[in-house]
């Protein structure tokens, strides 16, 4: 628990040190502090897309009874992963696919879907961001680590 609580506490430091955090809440922010932070969290976005796609999808698979075996979430977990990526017996047999080819295009479907859901999450935040810079021009500079719990949330 401390070693966790001193590493969050060490990349929150890091964060505000890159993206620059000296000026009060009453000056108007630059546009370099803003692309800086914006650019963060497409970083965040974009390494996490790769997890979701590379890592996570292949651990969804046909085979997979870890996340199922997951109390209560587990099978609805399982089946947002699933969903939309399995191929039918009849598109099987009509287009001559072989098992391992049907395998493909369901890990293929699923790092799609990891994909998608980083994605969506991503230009969520981002609209959310632009309106409230909007009404207040110092709000992103004020929140960017509520910013980036709440896109990990959404994801």
């Amino acid at each position: 628990m401390a070693v966790s609580w001193c590493f969050c506490s060490a990349a929150g430091s890091i964060c505000s040190a890159a993206c620059g955090n000296d000026k009060p809440s009453t000056e108007a922010p630059s546009a370099a502090s803003g692309r800086r932070r914006s650019a963060l969290l497409l970083l965040m976005s974009v390494g996490l897309a790769f997890v979701f796609q590379y890592a996570l999808a292949p651990v969804f698979g046909n085979e997979s009874n870890k996340i199922q075996a997951i109390p209560y979430a587990g099978p609805y977990i399982f089946d947002a992963w699933q969903q939309g990526c399995t191929v039918s017996e009849e598109e099987i047999v009509a287009k001559g696919y072989s098992q391992e080819i049907v395998h493909q295009l369901e890990a293929s479907c699923r790092g799609n879907n990891g994909v998608y859901r980083v994605s969506g999450a991503t230009f969520l935040v981002f609209i959310l961001l632009a309106l409230a810079a909007k009404c207040k021009p110092t709000f992103n500079r004020l929140v960017l680590r509520a910013t980036q719990f709440c896109q990990l949330t959404l994801i």
